[in-house]
Protein backbone atom coordinates (compact mmCIF):
# COMPACT_ATOMS: atom_id res chain seq x y z
CA UNK A 1 0.00 0.00 0.00
CA UNK A 2 2.70 2.32 0.81
CA UNK A 3 4.37 1.99 -2.99
CA UNK A 4 1.19 2.11 -4.81
CA UNK A 5 0.22 5.46 -2.61
CA UNK A 6 3.91 7.01 -3.33
CA UNK A 7 3.28 6.48 -7.13
CA UNK A 8 0.56 9.01 -7.45
CA UNK A 9 2.92 11.26 -6.91
CA UNK A 10 4.72 11.73 -10.70
CA UNK A 11 8.24 13.23 -9.02
CA UNK A 12 8.30 9.99 -7.15
CA UNK A 13 7.24 8.14 -10.15
CA UNK A 14 10.25 9.24 -12.33
CA UNK A 15 12.51 8.23 -9.11
CA UNK A 16 11.33 4.75 -9.68
CA UNK A 17 12.76 4.26 -12.95
CA UNK A 18 16.01 4.54 -11.48
CA UNK A 19 17.25 1.34 -10.43
CA UNK A 20 18.99 2.34 -7.19
CA UNK A 21 15.95 3.50 -5.10
CA UNK A 22 14.17 0.17 -4.96
CA UNK A 23 17.79 -1.29 -3.44
CA UNK A 24 17.85 1.13 -1.22
CA UNK A 25 14.22 0.68 0.00
CA UNK A 26 15.16 -2.90 0.63
CA UNK A 27 17.83 -1.81 2.79
CA UNK A 28 15.80 0.27 5.03
CA UNK A 29 12.87 -2.78 5.28
CA UNK A 30 16.10 -5.01 6.38
CA UNK A 31 17.14 -1.93 9.24
CA UNK A 32 13.49 -1.58 10.17
CA UNK A 33 13.68 -4.21 13.25
CA UNK A 34 16.80 -2.63 14.33
CA UNK A 35 15.24 0.87 14.24
CA UNK A 36 11.87 -0.40 16.02
CA UNK A 37 14.40 -2.38 18.95
CA UNK A 38 16.66 0.51 19.75
CA UNK A 39 13.56 2.94 19.57
CA UNK A 40 11.50 0.52 22.23
CA UNK A 41 15.04 0.61 24.05
CA UNK A 42 14.76 4.07 24.38
CA UNK A 43 11.77 4.38 25.93
CA UNK A 44 11.74 2.12 28.46
CA UNK A 45 15.06 3.85 29.95
CA UNK A 46 12.95 6.71 29.92
CA UNK A 47 10.28 5.36 32.10
CA UNK A 48 12.85 3.59 34.49
CA UNK A 49 14.67 7.43 34.68
CA UNK A 50 11.63 8.73 35.06
CA UNK A 51 10.71 6.41 38.27
CA UNK A 52 12.78 7.42 40.44
CA UNK A 53 14.40 6.04 43.52
CA UNK A 54 12.41 7.67 46.90
CA UNK A 55 15.00 9.56 48.98
CA UNK A 56 15.18 9.94 52.74
CA UNK A 57 14.37 13.60 51.85
CA UNK A 58 11.90 13.46 49.60
CA UNK A 59 9.85 10.97 51.58
CA UNK A 60 10.73 13.04 55.21
CA UNK A 61 9.04 15.74 52.94
CA UNK A 62 5.83 14.52 51.70
CA UNK A 63 5.16 12.84 55.35
CA UNK A 64 5.91 16.57 56.94
CA UNK A 65 3.48 17.84 54.08
CA UNK A 66 0.58 15.55 55.13
CA UNK A 67 0.94 16.17 59.35
CA UNK A 68 0.58 20.00 58.37
CA UNK A 69 -2.38 19.57 56.05
CA UNK A 70 -5.17 19.06 58.18
CA UNK A 71 -7.29 20.48 61.33
CA UNK A 72 -6.85 17.71 63.46
CA UNK A 73 -3.63 16.38 63.41
CA UNK A 74 -1.00 17.97 65.32
CA UNK A 75 1.71 20.08 63.64
CA UNK A 76 4.85 19.34 62.04
CA UNK A 77 6.87 20.52 65.13
CA UNK A 78 5.48 17.08 66.69
CA UNK A 79 8.78 15.97 64.49
CA UNK A 80 11.27 18.08 66.99
CA UNK A 81 10.74 15.53 69.58
CA UNK A 82 12.41 12.46 68.58
CA UNK A 83 10.22 9.98 71.31
CA UNK A 84 7.29 11.23 69.43
CA UNK A 85 4.79 8.65 67.95
CA UNK A 86 4.95 10.65 64.76
CA UNK A 87 9.15 10.66 64.58
CA UNK A 88 9.11 7.32 65.18
CA UNK A 89 6.55 6.03 62.50
CA UNK A 90 8.66 8.93 59.87
CA UNK A 91 11.96 6.96 60.73
CA UNK A 92 10.00 3.76 59.90
CA UNK A 93 8.35 4.81 56.97
CA UNK A 94 11.78 6.04 55.43
CA UNK A 95 13.19 2.75 56.17
CA UNK A 96 10.81 0.87 54.38
CA UNK A 97 10.08 3.14 51.38
CA UNK A 98 13.83 4.68 50.63
CA UNK A 99 15.32 3.04 47.04
CA UNK A 100 11.95 2.00 46.47
CA UNK A 101 10.18 2.65 42.99
CA UNK A 102 6.58 2.89 41.56
CA UNK A 103 5.40 4.57 44.41
CA UNK A 104 3.38 7.15 44.48
CA UNK A 105 2.07 10.30 47.30
CA UNK A 106 -0.85 7.92 48.47
CA UNK A 107 1.51 4.91 49.36
CA UNK A 108 3.66 7.16 51.43
CA UNK A 109 0.96 8.83 52.79
CA UNK A 110 -0.91 5.66 53.92
CA UNK A 111 2.19 3.82 54.92
CA UNK A 112 3.27 6.61 57.43
CA UNK A 113 -0.08 6.30 58.92
CA UNK A 114 -0.42 2.73 59.31
CA UNK A 115 2.69 2.96 61.03
CA UNK A 116 1.61 5.95 63.21
CA UNK A 117 -1.21 3.55 64.31
CA UNK A 118 1.45 0.96 65.56
CA UNK A 119 3.85 3.46 67.90
CA UNK A 120 0.60 5.17 69.03
CA UNK A 121 -0.05 1.97 70.31
CA UNK A 122 2.52 -0.64 71.06
CA UNK A 123 3.28 -0.57 74.77
CA UNK A 124 2.66 3.15 75.31
CA UNK A 125 0.97 4.54 78.38
CA UNK A 126 -2.14 7.00 78.58
CA UNK A 127 -4.03 8.99 81.22
CA UNK A 128 -6.03 5.76 81.76
CA UNK A 129 -3.47 3.20 82.48
CA UNK A 130 -1.51 6.02 85.02
CA UNK A 131 -4.90 6.41 86.82
CA UNK A 132 -6.30 2.99 87.07
CA UNK A 133 -3.77 0.09 86.23
CA UNK A 134 -0.37 0.06 88.41
CA UNK A 135 1.88 -2.60 87.32
CA UNK A 136 2.45 -1.72 83.73
CA UNK A 137 5.18 -4.12 82.57
CA UNK A 138 2.36 -6.50 83.17
CA UNK A 139 0.57 -4.67 80.37
CA UNK A 140 3.48 -3.89 78.31
CA UNK A 141 3.94 -7.41 76.65
CA UNK A 142 3.33 -5.81 72.86
CA UNK A 143 0.68 -6.49 70.29
CA UNK A 144 -1.18 -9.94 70.54
CA UNK A 145 -0.17 -10.06 66.83
CA UNK A 146 1.84 -8.42 64.74
CA UNK A 147 2.01 -10.09 61.60
CA UNK A 148 3.87 -8.56 58.52
CA UNK A 149 3.68 -5.10 60.52
CA UNK A 150 7.21 -2.88 59.52
CA UNK A 151 8.38 -6.22 57.66
CA UNK A 152 7.29 -4.88 54.07
CA UNK A 153 6.41 -1.35 52.68
CA UNK A 154 2.84 -3.33 51.44
CA UNK A 155 0.98 -2.35 54.48
CA UNK A 156 -1.76 -4.20 52.71
CA UNK A 157 -0.70 -7.60 53.77
CA UNK A 158 -0.81 -6.30 57.79
CA UNK A 159 -2.74 -7.89 59.74
CA UNK A 160 -5.96 -5.82 60.40
CA UNK A 161 -5.42 -3.84 57.45
CA UNK A 162 -7.84 -4.24 54.23
CA UNK A 163 -7.08 -2.16 51.09
CA UNK A 164 -9.23 -1.68 48.07
CA UNK A 165 -8.85 -3.87 44.99
CA UNK A 166 -6.37 -1.50 43.63
CA UNK A 167 -3.93 -2.31 47.05
CA UNK A 168 -3.65 0.88 47.63
CA UNK A 169 -6.11 2.58 49.89
CA UNK A 170 -7.04 1.26 53.55
CA UNK A 171 -10.63 0.28 53.59
CA UNK A 172 -10.47 -1.68 56.79
CA UNK A 173 -8.80 -1.79 59.81
CA UNK A 174 -9.58 -4.37 62.24
CA UNK A 175 -7.16 -4.90 65.17
CA UNK A 176 -9.81 -6.36 67.51
CA UNK A 177 -8.64 -7.99 71.28
CA UNK A 178 -5.18 -7.22 70.07
CA UNK A 179 -3.59 -5.48 73.44
CA UNK A 180 -3.39 -2.05 71.70
CA UNK A 181 -2.69 0.91 74.20
CA UNK A 182 -1.61 4.25 73.69
CA UNK A 183 -3.55 6.79 72.17
CA UNK A 184 -5.84 6.23 68.96
CA UNK A 185 -4.05 8.41 66.38
CA UNK A 186 -5.93 11.62 64.59
CA UNK A 187 -3.54 10.77 61.96
CA UNK A 188 -6.00 8.02 60.81
CA UNK A 189 -7.90 10.97 59.36
CA UNK A 190 -5.36 11.22 56.89
CA UNK A 191 -6.82 8.46 55.14
CA UNK A 192 -9.79 10.24 53.99
CA UNK A 193 -12.67 9.07 52.30
CA UNK A 194 -11.71 5.70 51.63
CA UNK A 195 -12.03 3.91 55.00
CA UNK A 196 -14.95 2.69 55.49
CA UNK A 197 -14.65 0.32 58.78
CA UNK A 198 -12.54 0.55 61.86
CA UNK A 199 -12.99 -1.99 64.75
CA UNK A 200 -11.15 -1.67 68.34
CA UNK A 201 -13.23 -3.46 70.08
CA UNK A 202 -11.78 -4.98 73.22
CA UNK A 203 -8.96 -3.67 73.36
CA UNK A 204 -9.61 -2.18 77.12
CA UNK A 205 -6.93 0.23 78.15
CA UNK A 206 -6.38 2.33 73.97
CA UNK A 207 -7.76 5.84 74.78
CA UNK A 208 -8.61 8.27 72.51
CA UNK A 209 -8.04 12.30 73.73
CA UNK A 210 -12.19 13.61 74.72
CA UNK A 211 -11.97 16.81 72.50
CA UNK A 212 -10.28 15.84 69.85
CA UNK A 213 -12.78 13.70 67.51
CA UNK A 214 -12.24 16.57 64.64
CA UNK A 215 -10.51 13.98 61.92
CA UNK A 216 -14.57 12.48 61.75
CA UNK A 217 -15.26 15.30 59.19
CA UNK A 218 -12.20 13.51 56.79
CA UNK A 219 -14.16 10.55 56.11
CA UNK A 220 -18.12 11.83 56.43
CA UNK A 221 -18.90 9.98 53.45
CA UNK A 222 -16.93 6.59 53.83
CA UNK A 223 -16.90 5.42 57.19
CA UNK A 224 -19.83 2.96 57.78
CA UNK A 225 -18.69 0.78 60.55
CA UNK A 226 -17.21 2.53 64.25
CA UNK A 227 -16.48 -0.21 66.83
CA UNK A 228 -14.91 0.54 69.84
CA UNK A 229 -17.15 -0.97 72.77
CA UNK A 230 -14.74 -1.87 75.74
CA UNK A 231 -12.05 0.37 75.09
CA UNK A 232 -10.87 3.51 76.91
CA UNK A 233 -11.85 6.19 74.26
CA UNK A 234 -13.02 9.16 76.38
CA UNK A 235 -15.61 11.55 75.60
CA UNK A 236 -18.40 13.84 77.77
CA UNK A 237 -21.25 11.41 76.68
CA UNK A 238 -21.40 10.93 72.82
CA UNK A 239 -19.64 14.07 70.80
CA UNK A 240 -21.13 16.20 68.28
CA UNK A 241 -18.41 15.37 66.00
CA UNK A 242 -20.43 12.20 65.27
CA UNK A 243 -23.12 13.98 63.69
CA UNK A 244 -20.22 14.63 60.68
CA UNK A 245 -20.28 10.80 60.00
CA UNK A 246 -23.11 10.64 57.53
CA UNK A 247 -22.43 7.27 56.36
CA UNK A 248 -22.32 5.36 59.54
CA UNK A 249 -24.07 2.28 59.66
CA UNK A 250 -23.08 0.66 62.55
CA UNK A 251 -21.55 2.45 66.18
CA UNK A 252 -20.44 0.17 69.22
CA UNK A 253 -19.06 2.49 71.83
CA UNK A 254 -20.66 0.18 74.74
CA UNK A 255 -18.12 0.09 78.06
CA UNK A 256 -16.57 2.88 76.92
CA UNK A 257 -15.93 6.14 77.95
CA UNK A 258 -18.21 7.89 76.15
CA UNK A 259 -19.83 8.62 79.26
CA UNK A 260 -20.72 10.63 82.32
CA UNK A 261 -22.38 13.28 79.90
CA UNK A 262 -25.72 13.55 77.69
CA UNK A 263 -26.90 11.64 75.04
CA UNK A 264 -26.89 15.08 72.71
CA UNK A 265 -29.90 15.55 70.10
CA UNK A 266 -26.88 17.09 67.75
CA UNK A 267 -24.65 14.29 67.70
CA UNK A 268 -27.34 11.81 65.86
CA UNK A 269 -28.63 14.28 63.52
CA UNK A 270 -28.32 13.55 60.10
CA UNK A 271 -27.03 9.86 60.61
CA UNK A 272 -30.03 8.27 58.16
CA UNK A 273 -28.10 5.23 57.53
CA UNK A 274 -27.30 4.34 61.39
CA UNK A 275 -28.78 0.75 61.30
CA UNK A 276 -26.85 -0.57 64.56
CA UNK A 277 -26.33 1.14 67.90
CA UNK A 278 -24.66 -0.14 70.94
CA UNK A 279 -24.22 2.41 74.34
CA UNK A 280 -24.97 -0.16 76.92
CA UNK A 281 -22.48 -0.75 80.13
CA UNK A 282 -22.16 3.38 80.66
CA UNK A 283 -23.50 6.59 82.11
CA UNK A 284 -25.23 9.21 80.66
CA UNK A 285 -27.49 12.07 81.68
CA UNK A 286 -30.88 12.30 82.63
CA UNK A 287 -33.41 14.14 81.17
CA UNK A 288 -36.85 14.65 82.24
CA UNK A 289 -39.71 14.68 80.05
CA UNK A 290 -38.87 11.71 78.08
CA UNK A 291 -36.01 13.45 76.18
CA UNK A 292 -32.92 11.38 77.66
CA UNK A 293 -33.13 9.12 74.73
CA UNK A 294 -33.01 12.40 72.22
CA UNK A 295 -35.27 12.63 69.51
CA UNK A 296 -32.94 12.21 66.50
CA UNK A 297 -32.26 9.04 67.97
CA UNK A 298 -36.09 8.22 67.84
CA UNK A 299 -36.21 9.34 64.33
CA UNK A 300 -33.38 7.57 63.13
CA UNK A 301 -35.02 6.18 59.65
CA UNK A 302 -32.62 3.24 59.13
CA UNK A 303 -32.17 2.10 62.77
CA UNK A 304 -33.22 -1.61 63.26
CA UNK A 305 -30.90 -2.65 66.67
CA UNK A 306 -30.04 -0.31 69.85
CA UNK A 307 -29.26 -1.93 72.64
CA UNK A 308 -28.53 0.28 75.79
CA UNK A 309 -28.19 -2.74 78.48
CA UNK A 310 -26.95 -2.09 82.12
CA UNK A 311 -27.10 1.86 81.21
CA UNK A 312 -27.36 3.96 84.28
CA UNK A 313 -28.81 7.33 83.63
CA UNK A 314 -27.67 9.83 86.44
CA UNK A 315 -29.37 13.07 87.56
CA UNK A 316 -27.18 16.59 88.44
CA UNK A 317 -26.93 14.52 92.27
CA UNK A 318 -25.28 11.78 90.42
CA UNK A 319 -28.50 9.41 91.75
CA UNK A 320 -29.36 7.11 89.16
CA UNK A 321 -33.03 7.53 88.04
CA UNK A 322 -35.43 5.74 85.48
CA UNK A 323 -36.18 6.59 82.79
CA UNK A 324 -39.52 6.12 80.47
CA UNK A 325 -40.08 4.61 77.69
CA UNK A 326 -42.16 6.32 75.78
CA UNK A 327 -39.71 6.85 73.21
CA UNK A 328 -39.93 3.55 71.92
CA UNK A 329 -43.27 4.30 70.12
CA UNK A 330 -41.60 6.88 68.28
CA UNK A 331 -38.97 4.39 66.66
CA UNK A 332 -40.89 3.15 63.69
CA UNK A 333 -38.32 1.08 62.16
CA UNK A 334 -36.31 -0.95 65.08
CA UNK A 335 -36.58 -4.30 64.87
CA UNK A 336 -34.37 -5.23 68.28
CA UNK A 337 -34.27 -3.31 71.65
CA UNK A 338 -32.53 -4.41 74.36
CA UNK A 339 -32.66 -3.02 77.44
CA UNK A 340 -31.69 -5.44 80.62
CA UNK A 341 -30.56 -3.90 83.80
CA UNK A 342 -31.64 -0.47 82.65
CA UNK A 343 -33.47 0.83 85.10
CA UNK A 344 -37.10 2.41 83.48
CA UNK A 345 -39.84 4.35 84.76
CA UNK A 346 -43.24 2.10 85.56
CA UNK A 347 -44.33 -0.20 82.43
CA UNK A 348 -45.01 0.11 78.93
CA UNK A 349 -45.99 3.12 77.36
CA UNK A 350 -50.07 3.23 76.39
CA UNK A 351 -49.32 4.27 72.88
CA UNK A 352 -48.81 1.40 70.16
CA UNK A 353 -45.49 -0.11 70.39
CA UNK A 354 -43.76 -0.29 66.73
CA UNK A 355 -44.91 -3.04 64.18
CA UNK A 356 -41.54 -3.41 63.35
CA UNK A 357 -40.67 -4.71 67.16
CA UNK A 358 -39.56 -8.51 66.57
CA UNK A 359 -37.16 -8.64 69.76
CA UNK A 360 -37.45 -6.69 73.46
CA UNK A 361 -35.93 -7.32 76.12
CA UNK A 362 -36.00 -5.60 79.60
CA UNK A 363 -35.27 -8.01 82.25
CA UNK A 364 -33.97 -6.80 85.32
CA UNK A 365 -35.57 -3.52 84.71
CA UNK A 366 -38.03 -2.87 87.61
CA UNK A 367 -40.93 -3.15 84.73
CA UNK A 368 -44.23 -3.28 86.09
CA UNK A 369 -47.84 -2.39 84.99
CA UNK A 370 -49.90 -3.79 82.39
CA UNK A 371 -48.38 -6.00 79.54
CA UNK A 372 -51.16 -5.81 77.16
CA UNK A 373 -49.32 -3.00 75.23
CA UNK A 374 -46.78 -5.59 74.14
CA UNK A 375 -49.27 -9.03 73.86
CA UNK A 376 -51.49 -7.17 71.85
CA UNK A 377 -48.68 -5.47 69.63
CA UNK A 378 -49.28 -6.67 65.69
CA UNK A 379 -45.48 -7.93 65.25
CA UNK A 380 -45.55 -11.13 65.41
Amino acid sequence: RFLTKKKRNKSFSRLCDEPILPMMMIKSLQLLPLLLLWSFQVTTNTVVVDAQELTRSYILGRITSFQASSSYTPSSSVFDNDESYQSQAASATVSLLEGERNKDDAHIRNLYVAVCIYYATFDVTNPILEEYYYDLDAIFTGWTSTDNWLQTEEYCTWHGIECDDDEENIVNITLVDNNLLGEWPSEVGLLGNSLEVIDVSDNYFLWHAPNNYDWFSAMSSSLKDLLFGTTSWEANGIPVALSQLTSLETLDCSSSFWTNGPLLNAAFSGLDELQYIDIGRNIYNHVVNNDSIPPSIRALPSLIRFYMDSVEFTNARNEVVPIGLGFITEMDSVIELWMDNTLVDGGLPTQPLPASLKSFSVQGCGLTGNLNALLNNNNG
